[in-house]
């Protein structure tokens, strides 16, 4: 394999809408929903809760501070090896409308309009209606193309933008007929320049081919496997694809653990190369979309209901947060915030009201942040548009 350089009358038909096309099989929704359990990532309400991404913070006043890590008390181990900065949990939830993003009392209008935007460590990345993906920073009123030479962000795939959450942001241009390009460019302040690297002739399938960054990988889908490239030595990639048997399809990669979905189940794999299904109340998870948490230890299935359940370790241990009766119709989780909170979609019933709640996985308990009448034009911090 070559390469120039390395490497959202009702709820559910909108959410799948949005999820169907990006980056994960197609799945029969009503089988699913019959044995008890619903599709949901990024990715995916507002920008596509399927695969769903991060929460913004900027304007004056605002900024991002390094996150903390998971109580010792409740047996949730991080699994992966990330040491870059994560979202503080204090931070506003985020949200967009009618090209003005809301960070609590705070709003910020780009000047290209929101056709999608995700959280990095310091503001926001945001993908414009002119199909160019622009950075926001922390109390600046500036706004920076992220790759000047990059064309936009075309149909051929969903639009997805794919961060780490601090050091790395990605999508998938197609130029042209047979030309797919991956671009990933970098957050910090180190001098390197935007990478471009030529999927052309490796073999895309239909569904967007970057999965997720993490710990300086960049995870591909290509017609024969998920390849992971690395980002932190220009030139060089991994050639060798994940292991994977036939039907199994990678749902994320975080933190070294990576989800797939087999058979009729879903599996964990830890960066050991330990693997075990994923059970809620003692019954397979199942459906080909959901989020790892950010160092790998959580998983966060798309079902009717929010559902968390550890990830790695050798017991099955429950981590779902309380939403409370008031949300018996439907609640998913659409982010991670950092590797002990989550962001979480919930609704009342198919007409509204709507809300986002901040979740601690921990302690189980659950605040509204945000109350919404209606989800139309919404847009979550996913890196994906609500379709």
């Amino acid at each position: 394999m070559s390469t120039e350089t390395p490497d959202l009358p009702d709820l559910r038909e909108r959410l799948d809408r949005a999820a169907d096309a990006p980056s994960f099989r197609a799945v029969d929704l009503d089988a699913v929903v019959g044995r008890g359990n619903r599709l949901r990532t990024r990715r995916r309400m507002a920008s596509g809760v399927a695969a769903l991404a991060a929460l913004a913070v900027i304007g004056a006043g605002l900024g991002l501070a390094v996150g903390s890590r998971p109580p010792a008390s409740r047996d949730l181990e991080p699994a992966g090896t990330s040491t870059g900065p994560a979202p503080t949990s204090d931070a506003p939830l985020a949200w967009a409308r009618d090209g003005v993003v809301h960070l609590g009392e705070e709003t910020v209008r780009p000047a290209h309009g929101v056709d999608a935007f995700l959280q990095s460590a310091d503001g926001l990345i945001v993908l414009g209606t002119d199909g160019r993906v622009r950075r926001l920073d922390a109390g600046s009123p500036d706004e920076t193309l992220l790759d000047p030479s990059a064309p936009p962000i075309g149909d051929r795939f969903a639009p997805r933008l794919v961060t780490d959450g601090y050091a790395w942001v990605g999508w998938v241009t197609a130029p042209r007929a047979g030309d797919v390009q991956l671009h990933v460019v970098s957050l910090l302040d180190d001098g390197s320049a935007p990478r471009t690297t030529s999927l052309a002739g490796l073999g895309t399938t239909d569904a967007s081919p970057l999965i997720s960054i993490s710990d300086g990988t960049a995870y591909v889908r290509l017609a024969e496997g998920v390849f992971p490239m690395r980002l932190d030595s220009p030139g060089a990639q991994q050639v060798a694809p994940l292991p994977s048997g036939a039907g199994d399809w990678v749902v994320d990669v975080r933190g070294g653990t990576v989800v797939r979905t087999v058979g009729d189940g879903t599996t964990a794999t830890d960066q050991d190369g330990r693997t075990r299904t994923l059970t809620t109340d003692g019954r397979p998870i199942l459906g080909s979309r959901g989020l790892v948490s950010p160092t790998g230890s959580g998983y966060a299935p798309d079902l009717d209901h929010v559902t968390v359940v550890r990830a790695t370790g050798k017991a099955d241990l429950d981590l779902t947060p309380d939403v409370g009766s008031r949300y018996a119709y439907f609640s998913t989780v659409y982010r991670w915030i950092d590797d002990s909170t989550v962001a979480v979609l919930a609704a009342e019933a198919a007409q509204g009201p709507y809300a986002l709640l901040r979740c601690d996985v921990y302690s189980r308990a659950c605040g509204t942040e945000v109350r919404l009448d209606s989800p139309d034009g919404l847009v979550l911090p996913t890196g994906e548009r609500l379709g």
